[in-house]
């Protein structure tokens, strides 16, 4: 699907405005306008982007909402979504340009059955794309709350595509089937092929077997070198237990690096350049008691996102932006509950925010 990205997002986007020091200044927030979409949300998700060339971030609600915007008012294009299916859990959803006409198209997670969720916006009417390639009979993703993500992964100019896929619904207590990790789905001339979970071989371009419930993925150039890498999560079943329960929050997060081909591998000591830190195995340098808690730290990288140490964190969603204006993305994960994750100062912590390194890492 050839085109050049414009927006997109996988259940929530975030934009973040890097301001410098000499002129940063305070932003005000008031309230907007009221929405009423026609029909319920989906719980939870929603993307942002000008659907009807206006100048205007106009908004999608799942399943069938797009409201558009007039800065006074919001109103529902409901001639635009009358080909979309109603499905009371879809979630997923992002505005981005498929087929190259300048016009942002739709993709959905579709009520757990993205095979189905490319629509492309002809003459200001939502319709279901055809010669899609591998993306008519890629899978589901497993559970209806999951999102997705979109991006050029290969320098084609073509769209690539990615959800995560547990195949089945495992409810959270149930481990996950082996080789679930995702759905990659590569863009090209021909529409979409695949190229992970269920690939051949000739076309395979990331590991499968490190297999865990995702909630969601994303793609970012987490090393500054102009190629998009790609985060996968843990939310539940993950490689590494955090609880003394069946369920709940298990730690995994991976970041899968992109070699420069549009495959994605894991970063290893060679690749970086110097030896991975990994907490794990380290002798923790620093004991403390504070507020009648005793935690510890390993210096000086609490947290690096690499094949090693993704185990220290949990996140049932996650946004990227570069929070401390040093032009290298930054990560914000949000996990289920308060104990899941430590923060730098080894805490009990619901959301930690992760400044990037530029090679890939994280601190």
């Amino acid at each position: 699907m050839k085109t050049l990205i414009r927006s997109f997002t996988a259940g929530v986007f975030l934009l973040l405005l890097g301001l410098g020091t000499s002129n940063a200044q305070e932003v005000t927030f008031s309230a907007g306008p009221a929405m009423s979409p026609p029909a319920g949300a989906a719980n939870g998700g929603f993307a942002w982007g000008d659907v009807n060339g206006d100048g205007n971030l106009d908004v999608f609600i799942p399943s069938i909402n797009i409201m558009l915007n007039s800065i006074t008012a919001f109103t529902a294009a409901s001639t635009m979504t009358a080909n979309l299916s109603l499905n009371t859990n879809s979630v997923g959803g992002l505005f981005a340009d498929f087929n190259g006409d300048g016009i942002l198209d739709l993709f959905t997670t579709n009520g757990g059955t993205p095979s189905a969720g490319l629509f492309y916006n002809s003459a200001g009417v939502l319709v279901q794309a055809t010669g899609t390639g591998d993306l008519a009979s890629a899978g589901v993703t497993g559970e209806v709350f999951q999102g997705a993500s979109a991006a050029p992964i290969d320098h084609s100019n073509y769209l690539s595509l990615v959800w995560p896929g547990t195949f089945t619904g495992i409810a959270g207590n149930n481990p996950v089937p082996p080789g679930g990790a995702m759905w990659l789905l590569k863009g090209g001339v021909s529409g979409f092929t695949n190229v992970g979970r269920g690939a051949t071989s000739a076309n395979l371009a990331i590991d499968t077997s490190l297999s865990f419930e995702s909630w969601d993925v994303r793609f970012l150039d987490a090393n500054n070198d102009g190629w998009q890498d790609l985060l996968m999560p843990s939310f539940r079943n993950g490689f590494s237990r955090i609880d003394t329960g069946t369920s709940g929050a298990r730690k995994g997060c991976v970041l899968f690096m992109n070699d420069g081909t549009g495959k994605f591998i894991l970063p290893t000591a060679t690749s970086l350049g110097r030896s991975i830190y990994r907490v794990d195995s380290l002798v923790l340098s620093k004991v403390s008691v504070r507020d009648s808690i005793t935690y510890a730290s390993a210096n000086p990288d609490t947290g690096i996102i690499v094949d090693d140490t993704v185990r220290h964190f949990s996140a049932i969603g996650e946004q990227w932006g570069d929070l401390n204006n040093d032009g290298i993305a930054d990560l914000i994960l949000n996990a289920l509950g308060g104990n899941d994750n430590r923060d730098g100062n080894g805490k009990y912590v619901a959301d930690v925010i992760l400044y990037g390194k530029g090679d890939g890492t994280f601190t």
